[in-house]
């Protein structure tokens, strides 16, 4: 064989390794997706669908805020008090536009994370939709890349 016939040398027939390429890097992509969906998809379901406790955070020390106009601001250490009269110190609470300052007062909410409670303005659906479409995008590149190789091996079995 000379290079030229089907089958021959890449190069000279024009063949390209580079969908083979695509179809490895859906499924290592697909990999990483279904691993951010199984780190986050239990705290995402609990804060959409558990029932949460409303009630406000006292920033006691002293706010980490980004250099940005348009960041936000970050509050390590609080106390939060829920309307239902629980109180929990030592909590974190992130996400609370400027300006912020230790003693201010931020309406938000407690889902049972032990050390965090979340702002109350926070669209509580939107983790767990984000998380859902990393499982449904991660199963599609897993599905998609895994079934092109499978079908060019045969065909290169075949010949």
């Amino acid at each position: 064989m000379d290079g030229f016939l089907p089958g021959g040398d890449p190069v000279r027939t024009g063949k390209s390794d580079l969908p083979r390429a695509f179809a490895v890097l859906a499924v290592l992509a697909g990999i990483a997706l279904l691993v951010l969906f199984g780190l986050t998809v239990r705290k995402a379901a609990k804060v959409a669908f558990d029932p949460v406790v409303p009630g406000t955070y006292l920033v006691q020390g002293e706010p980490r805020c980004g250099s940005k106009p348009s960041s936000t601001c970050t509050s390590e250490s609080g106390e939060f008090v829920g309307d239902d009269g629980v109180v929990r110190s030592g909590v974190y609470l992130e996400g609370v536009p400027k300006p912020l300052r230790k003693g201010d007062r931020v309406r938000a909410f407690d889902f049972g994370d032990p050390v965090e409670v979340y702002r109350y303005e926070t669209n509580t659906r939107v983790p767990f939709v984000l998380s859902v479409a990393c499982a449904v995008l991660g199963t599609a590149g897993v599905g998609l890349g895994v079934s092109w190789l499978w079908q060019r091996g045969r065909a290169r079995r075949a010949r």
